[in-house]
């Protein structure tokens, strides 16, 4: 008899064990899922803070070109007005319009200014129609436009084709 009271203090024992042991699995189970949360909860407000840290950059990008937008505008009408033969002052005032766009091309900033290529109602607006230049190529550029990755500030304002 003995040895049976022994058995089953034993059997419950085990029992008592494995229950144990399948709650203590549960809830390394549910541990494990709670760590995979936050870890996904955490790398998307990392991702989140990083977009919106690109987005700021982006927004002081856009603002800082629209304020300088009137002054690119006038230098690039001086330009198209320069005489054929310059002199180094007209030559330097013209290297100083090609420093300002390279530097706002290293900045991300995308300029549309070809001519002779179709127009694109997304990057181009009609001012005018040139009837000796082939129909809807651009013929001139009157002001660049503008584009940061793919938002356009502005369109280019171009004269195109007309002829058949």
């Amino acid at each position: 008899m003995k040895s049976k009271k022994k058995s089953d203090h034993q059997k419950d024992l085990k029992k008592n064990e494995s229950q144990n042991n399948q709650k203590l699995i549960l809830e390394i189970e549910q541990q494990k899922e709670k760590i995979l949360r936050l870890s996904a909860d955490l790398e998307n407000i990392r991702r989140r803070t990083e977009n919106e840290k690109l987005m700021g950059v982006f927004l002081g990008q856009e603002k800082i070109l629209m304020s300088i937008l009137p002054t690119i505008d006038n230098f690039w009408m001086a330009m198209q007005n320069l005489p054929e033969e310059k002199n180094d002052f007209l030559k330097g005032i013209e290297n100083i319009f090609e420093g300002l766009l390279q530097n706002l091309k290293n900045s991300g900033v995308e300029i549309i200014s070809e001519t002779e290529i179709f127009s694109d109602p997304q990057l181009h607006e009609i001012l005018g129609v040139d009837p000796d230049f082939s129909k809807n190529k651009i013929s001139q550029v009157l002001l660049p436009g503008f584009k940061i990755g793919q938002k356009i500030i502005r369109p280019a304002k171009v004269r195109v084709g007309g002829k058949e």
